[in-house]
């Protein structure tokens, strides 16, 4: 006897569409306009300098619950949503927040006021790996005769970024001083990759506000 249809379930869950390229470049650019248009808002213009993902996703926490939103990368669609110039800003005086984004900078729109969003940059500042190309604040020098904690498995990675060293009882031991980091001077790449290897955190979280933006009102936080 052939099985009756009738109890035959249709799944009707609709596979969410991935965006291409452009639909997400169109999808940032709404989403700015509209959150550059909430009544009563700030648009922060924000210099990064020193970050890792775990931090900055606190950040992103942290903003959260006023609706702060974080606008990061795509410095070019970011001024074209804003408006680079005076013709084409969205709002009078905003195109001088777009001005700034250019390099290693992002934007919060929130309505959080300039001192609460100020002092939580300026005391949220966690140790964080220094990136090749910052500002040491310390002298950091491996010395002949240290012994490394890391394990002898990673003989080749220390080889190729110059370490002079010896095996000795399954112990990574310096035959020479290898300067890490000299105070006041950039960090190089090598070193930088060096310092990481060897879990030593000499830079710090460093996010800056550089100008803000409300009510038609731009107003600069940069020192002249």
């Amino acid at each position: 006897m052939p099985k009756s249809k009738r109890n035959i379930t249709i799944s009707l869950t609709k596979v969410k569409k991935k965006l291409n390229k452009k639909e997400l470049k169109d999808q940032k650019f709404s989403e700015l306009k509209k959150h550059a248009s909430i009544q009563n808002i700030y648009i922060y213009a924000l210099d990064v300098r020193t970050h890792s993902n775990n931090n900055l996703k606190k950040v992103i926490e942290y903003f959260k619950p006023s609706g702060g939103k974080f606008f990061i990368g795509k410095n070019k669609l970011m001024k074209l949503a804003l408006g680079d110039d005076e013709k084409h800003e969205i709002k009078p005086n905003v195109s001088k927040i777009a001005e700034l984004l250019v390099g290693n900078r992002i934007l919060l729109i929130t309505k959080d006021e300039p001192l609460k969003v100020i002092k939580f940059f300026n005391e949220f500042q966690p140790e964080e790996y220094i990136i090749h190309g910052n500002i040491s604040k310390e002298d950091i020098t491996l010395k002949c005769g240290d012994v490394l904690n890391v394990p002898v498995s990673m003989q080749k990675d220390l080889q190729k970024l110059k370490v002079n060293f010896d095996i000795v009882d399954q112990k990574i031991i310096i035959k020479e001083d290898k300067v890490l980091a000299e105070k006041d001077k950039l960090v190089s790449l090598e070193n930088a990759k060096l310092l990481r290897m060897l879990n030593m955190k000499i830079g710090k979280f460093d996010i800056s506000v550089l100008a803000y933006w409300h009510l038609n009102n731009f107003v600069s936080l940069m020192q002249k």
